[in-house]
């Protein structure tokens, strides 16, 4: 049986590493990758990662920009 994938963005803080540490204890195959590796900022970069991903099962949303606005009157 192939284990489950999950992704969490903003990888390298203390929130990330509780997430991932939970994940991993039920089983979960994690990355958690650091901004150097996925800047979520950067269109280019996300493309350039996503190009890595073979299998993923959960995203967890964890890299965080601060713009008071409504994610859909936000660009890229």
């Amino acid at each position: 049986m192939t284990k489950r994938v999950a992704l969490i963005t903003g990888g390298e803080g203390d929130l990330a590493r509780s997430v991932r540490a939970c994940l991993e204890a039920a089983g979960w195959k994690v990355r958690a990758p650091g901004k150097l590796e996925l800047d979520v900022t950067s269109s280019e970069s996300v493309e350039a990662f996503f190009k890595s991903v073979k299998a993923l099962h959960m995203l967890v949303n964890n890299a965080g920009v601060i713009d008071d606005a409504l994610c859909v009157s936000m660009a890229d």
